[in-house]
């Protein structure tokens, strides 16, 4: 639904493009919970991406820029003339690096650190435009209440949420 709204045009029609372009190219779907995976030979979608990604740093189109629904729109809001905003709900936003690898996006704005590249990387280049201070909030009768400056050790020993494996 949301690439129909993006491009003003029906669900059905949506649909009756991906069938085709999966036909020409010999593509199959597969469905997962928050994304579809492509199967067969993707060398010539790839192909594609590629010459696209090539038009779109020759200015032939706009680049792409997509965030979370949070730092989208703080970041956002005024974009250059040769960008594009994304809607802040790409399917599979929770992995926006696999999305810019396969140049369905060329800027990601976002905090989702199990996906962000390491420091040292010779691929991607990561900017930190905002730090805020880690809080931690617990009820006040949890054993941790009321500690300052606690280590990773002591967190460790209570699941969270909030906090990937290994913070």
């Amino acid at each position: 639904m949301s690439a129909a709204r993006a491009l003003h045009v029906n669900q059905s029609t949506i649909s009756r493009h991906v069938k085709a372009v999966l036909k020409e190219m010999e593509l199959e779907r597969e469905r997962r919970p928050a994304f579809c995976v492509l199967l067969g030979d993707l060398e010539l979608l790839q192909a594609e991406r590629a010459l696209h990604q090539l038009a779109l740093l020759k200015g032939r189109a706009p680049l792409r820029i997509d965030g979370m629904f949070v730092s989208g729109p703080c970041f956002l809001g005024q974009l250059p003339p040769d960008w594009m905003l994304g809607s802040f709900d790409l399917p599979g936003m929770e992995r926006p690096l696999e999305l810019l690898e396969q140049r369905m996006i060329d800027a990601w704005v976002g905090s989702y650190h199990p996906d962000l590249p390491d420091a040292d990387d010779p691929v991607w280049w990561v900017v930190d435009l905002l730090r805020t201070p880690l809080q931690l909030q617990a009820a006040p009768d949890h054993p941790l209440a009321g500690e300052r400056r606690l280590s990773q050790g002591e967190l460790t020993r209570f699941p969270s949420l909030a906090l990937p494996a290994g913070w």
